[in-house]
């Protein structure tokens, strides 16, 4: 399997795993659970199997077309760093689902739980693996969606929205000012 598979497959599968496990009965807690827990498991060999490609400083880049007209490509890249956390966010999210077997009662939906579970994994890991800034936004705007009870979502979504994005947008200005561009690769910050 090409490289830029598995790049692309670390992200895509856990939404797949996600839309699946949306649809899976909601007595199936055994079922959602294996299914949640072997994507998660899935991203680490996938991590795993990729890290001798970014030792040594080495960059793993797999590019396809998204808004031509845009100049823009949907980019990803990994590095030592993004490595890091994207098995840290592939592991975590593994620990998660194995907790919340067991955690959750079989009264609560655990369906959802698990959507959401998996939709934010691939969602950290839109972010960690994301070649340009456009995607980035994309993905970090993906997390606060595919998180939290709808009780707390205006709470978060200020908080986020005050804490999270100003900074955000200020660093995308400076960025944008400074390298005219949004790509990665053309620029060591």
């Amino acid at each position: 399997m090409p490289i830029t598979t598995l790049l692309f497959a670390t992200i895509g599968i856990p939404f797949l795993g996600g839309l699946i496990a949306a649809f899976l009965p909601s007595n199936a807690r055994n079922a959602e659970a294996w299914l949640a827990g072997a994507i998660a498991l899935i991203d680490v060999a996938i991590l795993a199997f990729l890290y001798p490609l970014v030792t040594d400083g080495n960059v793993v880049r797999a590019e396809i077309e998204w808004i031509p007209s845009a100049g823009l490509n949907f980019v990803v890249r990994l590095d030592g760093f993004a490595w890091m956390f994207a098995l840290l966010i592939a592991s975590v999210g593994f620990l998660v689902v194995l907790y919340a077997r067991y955690y959750m009662s079989p009264a609560d939906p655990v369906p959802r739980l698990f959507s959401f579970v998996l939709a934010f994994m691939g969602s950290m890991l839109g972010v960690v693996l994301s070649g340009n800034l456009v995607q980035l936004v994309f993905f970090w705007e993906l997390t606060s969606h595919s998180t939290g009870s709808r009780m707390f979502i205006p709470l978060k979504q200020t908080i986020v929205s005050r804490l999270g994005k100003s900074p955000l947008k200020r660093w995308q200005q400076t960025t944008l000012t400074r390298c005219a561009t949004f790509n990665r690769k053309d620029h060591t910050f």
